[in-house]
């Protein structure tokens, strides 16, 4: 007996349409899809992962977290990181292949945009 066409389109469509991104980034599930419309918008690739950028200085509405400094020369101290909730960090690529690209995104008035763009190779 074979299965209906649709569900067997359903069976092989289903992996590449509802692949969600790891997510670690503070962050609605509304910004997510905003993130990767923008990044859709930017390439084919698909968004791989949605990360917060992580700073020594604070900025409104920053999660803190533990952090250590460690010095050149000298001995390693306890500092504040912040991850932002404004900026992310988007890393896309297919699955196949050991490249992709990097994208750096700051919502701006509830919109996000591309502020940096690079590359990544494994």
């Amino acid at each position: 007996m074979r299965a209906p066409l649709p569900v067997v389109l359903l069976t092989l469509v289903a992996p590449a349409v509802f692949a969600q991104p790891l997510v670690t980034a503070q962050i609605s599930s509304d910004d997510i899809q905003q993130i990767c419309k923008v990044i859709a918008a930017m390439t084919a690739e698909p968004v791989k992962t949605i990360s917060p950028v992580i700073t020594e200085e604070y900025a409104p509405g920053a999660i803190p977290q533990p952090g250590t400094h460690v010095p050149a020369k000298g001995t390693p101290s306890s500092i504040t990181l912040y991850a932002r909730i404004d900026r992310v960090w988007v890393r896309t690529g297919y699955k196949d292949k050991s490249t992709g690209g990097w994208y750096d995104l700051q919502k701006l008035k509830d919109a996000w945009k591309i502020v940096r763009k690079s590359s990544w190779t494994d």
